[in-house]
């Protein structure tokens, strides 16, 4: 077959189906994992409470004229800040891994369920 330009301007035509050795596709999931782990980042936002500066004890409600007037203020939430869960960002990138990681789990599956996928620990018996 001639190539006319390069490779990597040929794609496959709709609905193309595309075998690859199952050592690929369990190579692509660990990249599509790493991809993800690598282009996703936690982070806590920090609590904050008001307390009465008299009496150091929390204030459930805050009226403005309180903080104005310095009987009020704004502290740092030790507690509330340690016990918080942490919000995670992901890039776009990230996005994409989700995505290829849920198609690779399900051709993974399929072959679980075809039974060309098996437990690791059957591996031993086919070795022998």
């Amino acid at each position: 077959m001639d190539l006319k330009g390069n490779v990597n301007e040929y794609v496959f035509k709709p609905g193309t189906t595309v075998e690859i050795p199952a050592e690929l596709l369990m190579e692509m999931k660990e990249l599509a994992r790493v991809v993800l782990e690598d282009n996703s980042e936690s982070f806590y936002n920090d609590k904050y409470k008001y307390i009465n500066v008299e009496t150091n004890k929390d204030v459930k409600t805050v009226k403005d004229s309180d903080i104005k007037s310095g009987k009020v203020k704004k502290v740092f939430d030790f507690e509330a800040s340690l016990t918080s869960l942490p919000k995670i960002y992901r890039k776009p990138l990230a996005l994409r891994s989700i995505n290829l990681q849920l198609s690779l789990d399900k051709f993974h599956m399929e072959g679980i369920e075809k039974g060309d996928a098996i437990h690791y620990t059957e591996l031993e018996n086919i070795k022998k």
